[in-house]
């Protein structure tokens, strides 16, 4: 009697959880990540259903990149299958020939946006909606008895469009550039993540599994991060209100560089008093800030001194970029001035390519200004809260109002959740509104791991959060060139 094979599903997660359903038992699972949960499902796989069986059993399986159907071997072989392919469609039968017409064919109509200049008066038309496009209007078919134009000879195309001078020998021939530029696009490496991965690694190069779309996105988004950049750049972070998470902005976006670029990056907070990034960073054997630092900057004039840098800024580990505070513990030190802000920032670009810098709430203050005018790249912080979408879109208006409506124009919007308690018709309205407003915008989940205010630990975030700081890095270094 043949053995009735189960049905057997998995489903992981992201982080670290799923489901094991064999003949309608469900089983939770718990490891510390995506790549586990596979694993431990395999191996349970193998040795409840593919060995009692004695026989390869087929199983779906479910992950954030997709649902795959796929073969485990009693001796835990995995073998992807391959969806059959769809069957050609019948071509259709040849369409009988029309009966000839006397009257010449009509000429396809061309669809064209006109200039406003070439737009005809149209007389109204109710209930007519209005389209997205404008269309040429057709000139209006000639009756049957109108003599028909005789073809255009040589020297009335040569008068009407100028003569085309005839390419030479030389100018035709195929180049070494046509050659090159024939190659066809590079094919994916194969998958390293999710169910795809665990086949190719399992199969120790017997399966070349292609990445599914989750997987080719972040590598996009590295991509994007790696990309090659001219010079020396800025990035400024902004946002008039507290709370709208400024400085972990600053430092998760340069913690993305660090880890992802590599490369020397500096964050720096330029709060006009009472700046936080500090107490966010991990500490250094002193506790110097950028006012310290300025008390000494005319003795950094060359390459050789960014090495003495290390007594003033604060390495972040194996994030890779170093932070300069902006005011003691204490926080009782007069703030930088537009002057003195100059001064540091000319001496910091001869030792770090990237700078990206923290702001305070006030944007009337000098030093908030200066650091606005050295921006490459704007980076506006919003919570979804009712007060601070309020603030950004009238950072929005104040910016265009000062003459930075470029820089507003090519910024980043960076829309932070934070709390649990989800407001989708405010987020909604911050998307349209700063959607419109800037050339790209990102939404950052919830992460616990930020919300006690103390250092930031990247690798305590949630996957789906350093995801999010990737694509919000990306979106960045996009607007660089």
């Amino acid at each position: 009697m043949p053995t009735i094979a189960p049905e057997v599903t998995v489903t992981a997660a992201a982080d670290g959880t799923g489901t094991l359903l064999i003949d309608g038992t469900v089983r939770k699972l718990q490891d510390k990540d995506l790549q586990a949960v596979v694993g431990q499902a395999l191996d349970t796989i193998v040795t409840e259903v593919a060995k009692p069986a004695g026989q390869p059993v087929m199983i779906t399986a479910n992950d954030p990149s997709g649902s795959y159907r796929l073969l485990v071997d009693v001796d835990g072989t995995v073998t992807p299958i391959a969806d059959p392919e769809p069957e050609p469609e019948p071509e259709p039968e040849p369409a009988a020939e029309p009966a000839p017409v006397d009257a010449a064919p009509a000429e396809p109509v061309a669809v064209a946006r006109a200039t406003p200049a070439e737009r005809p008066e149209a007389a109204p038309a109710a209930a007519t909606p209005a389209s997205p496009i404008d269309v040429a209007p057709a000139a209006a078919p000639q009756p049957q008895s109108a003599p028909v134009a005789a073809a255009p000879t040589p020297a009335d195309v040569d008068t009407q469009e100028g003569t085309a001078e005839p390419q030479t020998r030389r100018e035709a021939r195929l180049t070494a550039r046509d050659f090159a530029q024939s190659k066809p696009a590079d094919k994916a490496a194969p998958a390293q993540e999710g169910w795809q991965g665990t086949i190719n690694r399992l199969g120790a190069g017997m399966f070349k599994v292609a990445p599914g779309p989750q997987e080719l996105a972040r590598r996009a988004r590295r991509n994007s991060v790696q990309r090659g950049i001219a010079g020396h750049k800025t990035v400024v972070v902004i946002g008039e209100k507290g709370g709208v998470s400024k400085t972990t902005s600053t430092y998760l976006l340069s913690a993305v560089l660090g880890r992802v670029r590599g490369g020397t990056i500096l964050a720096w907070d330029n709060n006009e008093y009472n700046g936080s990034l500090g107490g966010r960073a991990y500490e250094a054997h002193h506790d110097h800030t950028a006012r310290d630092l300025l008390g000494h900057i005319d003795t950094f004039t060359e390459q050789a001194h960014q090495a003495d840098l290390v007594n003033f800024v604060r390495p972040q580990r194996d994030n890779k970029f170093d932070v300069l505070a902006s005011q003691n513990v204490l926080g009782n030190v007069r703030v930088i001035e537009e002057d003195e802000f100059r001064k540091l920032y000319k001496a910091l670009t001869r030792f770090y390519r990237l700078i990206i810098v923290d702001t305070g709430n006030n944007s009337e203050a000098s030093t908030w200004r200066a650091a606005v005018e050295s921006a490459d790249q704007l980076v506006l912080t919003t919570s979804v809260k009712e007060d601070a979408s309020q603030k950004i879109a009238s950072l929005a208006d104040k910016l265009d109002d000062n003459g930075f409506g470029d820089k507003l124009a090519n910024a980043v919007t960076l829309v932070h959740h934070t709390s649990t308690i989800a407001y989708p018709e405010l987020e909604q309205r911050i998307v349209e509104h700063m959607g419109q407003r800037t050339r790209a915008l990102v939404t950052l989940p919830f992460d616990k791991a930020l919300d006690g205010g103390g250092t930031i630990e990247w690798d305590v975030l949630s996957d789906e959060s350093r995801e999010a700081w990737l694509a919000a890095t990306a979106a960045v270094i996009d607007g660089l060139r």
